[in-house]
């Protein structure tokens, strides 16, 4: 049976939306709907947070270079920002405690050298314009599985001199979250 552009296949009813597209304008419809697809998908994915360009989060970090004032979390104090390595790496000086954010090709990552004396290893989770969250994939010099380690880290960009950093950790299999306020510093 036919309706149009489109055949039906024999044994399939017409209130059944199984439809052949048999001529040239329907098989240019058929691969114009495909491709909207993949391009649908493919920006869900990014959206998502894979696959993410770690280029398109460092340049976001970058901005942060300078001297913030730092809050909460039980902190107060300077954290300052610096970009080194030739534009490949930033690094975070809160109060002594450094962070150090690595571009590699078009990957990500970080190492937070924690107070504790840890060193937990993240990889970019997701991106957004209001946010870049990394998560743990390793750490060293951890003295327990159990002691205190940070698991995640967000940096919420609240506007151009307002960041929260937001630190996830887990001590003793408790969880726990740590908001640190940043301003920006004017001279």
């Amino acid at each position: 049976m036919s309706k149009g552009n489109l055949s039906v296949p024999e044994g399939v009813g017409s209130h059944q939306t199984v439809y052949v597209l048999t001529n040239r304008k329907g098989k240019m419809l058929a691969k114009a709907i495909c491709l909207a697809a993949v391009l649908t998908l493919s920006q869900t994915a990014t959206a998502q947070g894979q696959p993410l360009d770690g280029r398109t989060g460092f340049d976001r970090l970058k901005r942060l270079t300078g001297s913030w004032s730092m809050s909460g979390g039980g902190s107060r104090g300077v954290t300052t920002y610096r970009v080194t390595d030739g534009g490949k790496t930033l690094i975070q000086d809160e109060a002594g405690q450094l962070t150090i954010f690595k571009l590699d090709g078009d990957k990500l990552t970080l190492t937070h050298y924690c107070a504790r004396g840890n060193q937990p290893r993240m990889r970019l989770e997701t991106l957004s314009d209001s946010k870049i969250a990394f998560t743990m994939y390793d750490i060293t010099n951890l003295s327990h599985p159990r002691a205190y380690h940070t698991t995640n880290l967000e940096l919420v960009f609240l506007s151009d001199d307002r960041v929260d950093l937001i630190y996830r950790a887990t001590a003793a299999g408790r969880p726990s979250t740590q908001v640190v306020q940043l301003t920006r510093r004017r001279s």
